[in-house]
């Protein structure tokens, strides 16, 4: 089933998810190294069978640290949404620290593979969304306060910012209480054109939605702040989850 829709309107929203316009891109560095499944084996073997992969990302979840007994850990969150489902593995990689800092030793392992099935076939929304109002940092939530709810949530958090506010309300309307919440936001640049894409999952109790946002203008001086004023071309992806969630033996 397919719905397509000129634009989002956000739905009834709690007050501690209500929110209002986004923030802009114009001044954001894209420094970050952009990951891939394709960068580790484990992973392309995950999704060696689906089919029209629609969204995902490979988020490491930097400035994390997790411990178990006397083993440090760094944590990478890496998911891919089609019509068959959501995949999303939990890898991890070893740390010993040395002088105060953390170095990494070995290889990244998935210590945790989940499917996520849904029970009909997922909605869809599209359309194109006007920037709207722009907000600055200090007029969003206290970052320190979503990381203190879940760690791994950051990504999530982070990369839903840059959404306009509509698509944000309708996506917290849909899945209020998080499970899974990571996101990213990327800029490619080449053949006389900046493109930017968010690919955004948040997942929690019955339901689940993807959110793909992208939008593009031709490579000039002043490209950076007319791309941050562009409209959005967005999808949403919404699955109804039912309770059972799938471990996945590969």
């Amino acid at each position: 089933m397919e719905r397509h829709i000129e634009k989002f309107s956000g739905g009834a929203l709690t007050s501690a998810h209500k929110v209002s316009g986004a923030q802009t891109t114009e001044n954001l560095a894209f420094n970050a190294v952009v990951l891939s499944r394709e960068d580790f084996p484990a992973l392309s073997s995950l999704f060696a069978d689906r089919q029209g992969v629609e969204a995902e990302a490979v988020v490491r979840h930097y400035r994390l640290v997790r411990r178990i007994g006397h083993q440090a850990f760094e944590l990478m969150t890496a998911w891919g949404a089609d019509r068959q489902g959501i995949v999303v593995a939990e890898l991890r990689r070893a740390l010993c620290q040395e002088n105060g800092r953390f170095h990494p030793v070995g290889d990244w392992h998935i210590y945790d593979k989940q499917l996520h099935s849904p029970v009909d076939v997922p909605t869809r929304r599209a359309g194109e969304v006007s920037v709207g109002p722009l907000i600055s940092s200090e007029e969003t939530q206290d970052k320190a306060s979503v990381e203190k709810q879940n760690p791994t949530h950051r990504s999530g958090y982070e990369a839903a910012l840059y959404l306009p506010g509509p698509v944000r309300s309708t996506m917290l309307s849909v899945v209020p209480q998080a499970e899974v919440y990571c996101g990213q936001l990327v800029q490619f640049q080449g053949s006389g054109q900046i493109r930017q894409r968010i690919d955004l999952l948040r997942v929690g109790g019955e339901k689940a939605t993807v959110v793909i946002a992208e939008r593009s203008v031709a490579s000039f001086s002043d490209a950076k702040q007319s791309l941050a004023l562009t409209p959005w071309k967005v999808t949403q992806i919404t699955y109804a989850l039912g309770t059972k969630k799938d471990e996945i033996n590969r």
